[in-house]
């Protein structure tokens, strides 16, 4: 029984795109792009909301915005900038002006013309009505599993403009398979029944067998539903990353993981490691890595895996330039990208998602026993920093342990208190239950389940066995974290070079963007 579906035949190459896996474009080309590819669209008279991410993706808004208003300046009737923050807290003055990047207070000197606004999810004169999902959908895309009706809400600015664009970056993501494209509308600035929905499908089918993958997901098949109905004509540019997180507020990590060469790597005859059969590729290559006399490749000490955090890749993207000692090589500036897609929603999305399965997934050959993820400041509360579990649950051993190393997170959710009364659970532990559990949002259902990871549940006996251990290293009390089901540690406690030096050890930094997996054909 499968529950992922094909992308359409031609879908991804109906987008436009500059850029691929194994470059990383300059501002000029990126700028240069969007303004040949905006400029030949005929948004004339027309009024334009654009729709971009929140403070918890990395992508380089300043830049994106810089080129989107200089093409629609002059030209579109009506300029309006909406946040789509989902159910997250609303971004200030403060934050949005370095996020999008204008001087606090002084919106209209860099982009006049324009209006920002947060998506105000929790106020209900926010949205409009724009049909139904019927209930047997639901069924059919659960396969059996779940029977509701969704109506579909939107924020009215979309609805109200001719053209909603979306600007942001595709990255795995643990309840659609990739993000990007029409999840910016659901959930990104959608109602809650949508979003309650589309979330615990995706926590029945789970996060291990979703994350990351660029078929067309039930989730995804049900967002793509939703947006159909959507009177606004529906355009994208999709963006991939080639740094996956915040370079100036982590530098800490870097001082505390040294970069020195480790174990090798097993590789078989022929002098390459194997790109799996799919199509995705090792760490942030473009292809098979190359091999230096001896028949390993380096790593970084004690098991530390070179991702794309701070633009560093461990073989030159270029192709033509020597790795230095320690198989690390200089990165691009922060905020550089493989790609940027233009087209509708649903191309663009296929495009980059092409793109993203190539640069935001590392195989490992074997499970660990242990990871520590190093959460970065962008993700401020644990719904957000569990992001370092769901990228790395797949590659977990069973029995193993996810440590999120986060001294910064102060609360589990600011947003979501239901969290404090259910706890972090599997998914059977609350299915099990339902009559007991159906009245709770179902998104917190879903987060729950997707930070607890894979188990089982026996409702004769109340035991719950789960697969692997979860522990909060973060400012949150041991008594919290105890309540809600979780492992506590003192994060001062926490010494990640030690763990680097442990060969049972996988420290991650900047853990949230890049997924890990084990390698199919090890």
């Amino acid at each position: 029984m499968t529950l992922i579906g094909t992308v359409p035949a031609g879908l991804a190459a109906s987008a436009a795109r500059i850029g691929n896996a194994s470059t990383v474009l300059t501002d000029e080309q990126v700028s240069a792009f969007i303004a040949e590819q905006l400029g030949a669209y005929p948004f004339d008279g027309r009024s334009v909301c654009v729709l971009v991410p929140d403070g918890t993706r990395t992508c380089p808004l300043p830049l994106l915005m810089r080129a989107v208003h200089g093409a629609l300046h002059g030209r579109a009737s009506r300029l309006t900038v909406l946040i789509a923050l989902g159910t997250h807290p609303p971004m200030s003055e403060e934050a949005l002006s370095r996020h999008l990047g204008y001087p606090s207070g002084r919106l209209a000197e860099t982009y006049p013309g324009t209006t920002v606004v947060n998506h105000e999810w929790w106020k209900a004169e926010t949205f409009a009505h724009l049909g139904t999902v019927p209930a047997s959908r639901v069924t059919e895309l659960s396969e059996g599993r779940l029977t509701a009706e969704v109506p579909v809400l939107l924020n009215r600015a979309v609805v109200e403009h001719d053209i909603a664009l979306v600007v942001g970056p595709v990255l795995p993501h643990e309840v659609v398979g990739m993000s990007g494209g029409n999840k910016y509308f659901f959930p990104g600035v959608g109602g809650k029944r949508i979003i309650d929905v589309s979330h615990w499908l995706g926590a029945l089918i789970t996060s291990a067998e979703i994350i990351g993958t660029t078929g067309l997901t039930p989730v995804r098949a049900l967002i793509d539903d939703g947006a159909a109905l959507i009177p606004a004509e529906k355009l994208a540019l999709s963006v991939v990353t080639a740094d996956t997180a915040d370079r100036i507020e982590d530098s800490a990590v870097d001082d505390a993981v040294p970069a020195s060469p480790g174990g090798p790597v097993a590789v078989p005859p022929g002098g390459a490691v194997p790109t799996p059969s799919h199509g995705s590729v090792s760490a942030s290559s473009g292809g098979p890595v190359p091999v230096p006399p001896g028949g390993s490749v380096p790593t970084l000490s004690g098991g530390v895996v070179p991702t794309l955090s701070r633009g560093a890749s461990p073989v030159p993207l270029d192709g033509g330039s020597p790795v230095p000692s320690g198989g690390m090589v200089p990165g691009p500036s922060h905020g550089a990208l493989h790609s940027v897609s233009f087209g509708d929603t649903r191309a663009s999305w296929a495009s980059a998602a092409e793109v993203c399965a190539a640069t935001h997934v590392t195989y490992l050959a074997a499970p660990v026993r242990r990871v520590l993820s190093v959460v970065p400041p962008m993700y401020d509360e644990i719904w957000t920093a569990a992001k370092g579990f769901y990228k790395v649950e797949p590659v977990v051993a069973d029995g193993g342990e996810v440590i999120l190393f986060a001294p910064h997170v102060t609360e589990l959710s600011s947003t979501h208190p239901e969290i404090h009364d259910i706890g972090y659970h599997c998914r059977d532990y609350f299915v099990a239950q339902w009559d007991r559990f159906a009245a709770i949002p179902w998104g917190v259902l879903a987060h729950s389940t997707h930070l607890r990871g894979a188990g089982t549940y026996d409702p004769r006996t109340g035991e719950e066995r789960l697969r692997v251990r979860v522990t909060l290293a973060t400012a949150i009390p041991e008594s919290v974290c105890r309540a809600a089901n979780l492992g506590y540690r003192d994060p001062s406690t926490i010494d990640p070079a030690a763990y680097a030096r442990d060969p049972e050890t996988l420290v991650v930094p900047r853990a949230g963007e890049t997924l890990f997996r084990l390698d199919p054909s090890a």
